[in-house]
């Protein structure tokens, strides 16, 4: 007589934890020209580095760790000049 070979189990379904979604983590997006930032403090180290005295009508300021120059009287931005830790090394 032939041995039969003993079957193993069925396969079971393999049984996946619910996916939550992952919250999104948003990065601010850079300060762009037009906006008009709710903070943007003074950049006073303007007169000790590369850069040059602001146009009249115009300031140096810091949005989100970028230096940009803004309208005086508005607070518009009206260039961004790049990231505050790579502008002053």
């Amino acid at each position: 007589p032939h041995a039969q070979k003993p079957h193993g189990q069925p396969p079971q379904p393999q049984v996946q934890a619910p996916r939550h979604p992952q919250p999104q983590l948003q990065q601010p997006r850079p300060p762009a020209v037009g906006d008009r930032p709710r903070e943007a403090r003074p950049f006073h180290h303007a007169d000790s580095t590369r850069f040059r005295a602001p146009p009249r009508g115009q300031e140096y300021r810091v949005v989100d760790g970028y230096v940009v120059l803004v309208d005086s009287r508005t607070l518009q931005i009206v260039n961004v000049l790049g990231l505050l830790s790579a502008l002053i090394r």
